[in-house]
């Protein structure tokens, strides 16, 4: 883990180098809150006294941790993660409500190319939710892998696009993910000159050193992004926690977490169907979610010997949708074969 002596040095380095080319620079406090909003309710926009908003787009390339990111700032895993790419198919809003401040993150799908999407047989939403949610935001976060020593020196080609196409009133962040992946912190600092110079982004407004996998940053990121907020009205009710419904939230970790735990192109080929949802009157939730796969043999790679692996799915999804939505969950997952 990068210690905080070496982080404040880093990003104090930083600073002076901004300052000498004309950059401004900033930072601030936090808490987090509940619900899910119902994919019917108006929220066009919610009146408060002395209240502040800001809407954050995050972007960056398949798997640089933008769910994991956000699930941290909000205090809740609403974004759908695994190890794999591609786990975020579309856009959604994560909300995070804190005394007379809400911060609403867009996350989206991994920016690829089109010839990257043809490729996957990806939905078209890959291409147009990244440039959708950055024209709707009052700020734009790059998530930037920082890990791999093949791509941290250089920007997405496809988000320098995306940048480019910004209103010039937008700031940017550059967001520099799993620092604790990288040995000789030294590095950093050369990374974030490359990074913030004419060749890929000289527009961004601040740098933030982060882990999002152990949460080393992020508070002040989330501080930074409160201070940042604006007089406005809400866009949501306080007790929201995200535009998605619940039968989204549950089919997407099901999904998320088959994507862990199983072979490649598995969750890749499934179908997720919602069979049975049920809410009691304690809050708890009871839920039946189909798999259905293309073939026997995928189905019993799925559900393992003595159902081992489809048991242990269950598990992990109760788990992760309990921290998700503050209620305890009961779900049972069926695998059944289209032949």
């Amino acid at each position: 883990m990068l210690c905080t002596i070496q982080k404040r040095i880093i990003q104090k380095s930083y600073c002076l180098t901004r300052q000498f080319t004309s950059k401004i620079i900033c930072c601030q406090l936090n808490q987090p809150e509940e619900n899910i909003l119902q994919s019917d309710t108006n929220f066009t926009s919610i009146r408060r006294e002395d209240s502040t908003f800001l809407k954050i787009a995050i972007i960056g390339s398949p798997n640089a941790g933008k769910s994991t990111l956000i699930n941290n700032l909000v205090n809740r895993t609403i974004c759908p993660t695994s190890s794999k790419v591609h786990t975020t198919q579309v856009k959604c809003d994560a909300v995070y409500s804190s005394e007379n401040t809400q911060l609403v993150f867009v996350d989206t799908p991994g920016i690829i190319s089109r010839m990257e999407q043809n490729k996957y047989k990806l939905s078209s939403s890959f291409e147009k939710d990244p440039k959708i949610s950055t024209q709707i935001v009052d700020i734009v976060g790059v998530v930037h892998d920082v890990s791999n020593r093949y791509t941290r020196n250089k920007l997405n080609a496809n988000i320098l696009d995306l940048l480019k196409a910004l209103k010039s009133d937008i700031p940017t962040l550059l967001i520099m993910n799993k620092i604790d992946q990288v040995k000789h912190k030294d590095k950093l600092l050369e990374i974030i000159k490359i990074l913030t110079s004419k060749t890929n982004w000289p527009h961004f407004s601040d740098v933030f050193l982060i882990s999002a996998l152990t949460s080393d940053g992020v508070d002040s990121l989330r501080d930074y992004l409160i201070s940042s907020a604006k007089p406005k009205d809400w866009q949501y009710n306080e007790d929201a926690y995200t535009d998605q419904s619940l039968e989204t939230i549950i089919q997407q970790t099901v999904r998320a977490k088959l994507m862990d735990f199983l072979p490649q192109e598995i969750p890749y080929v499934a179908r997720f169907i919602l069979e049975y949802l049920e809410t009691y009157l304690d809050g708890g939730i009871n839920a039946s979610i189909i798999v259905e796969l293309p073939n026997n043999k995928k189905c019993s790679i799925v559900i393992g010997k003595n159902a081992k692996h489809i048991k242990f799915i269950v598990q992990e999804c109760e788990k992760e949708l309990q921290h998700a939505l503050r209620k305890s969950v009961q779900l049972r997952i069926s695998v059944k074969s289209k032949k």
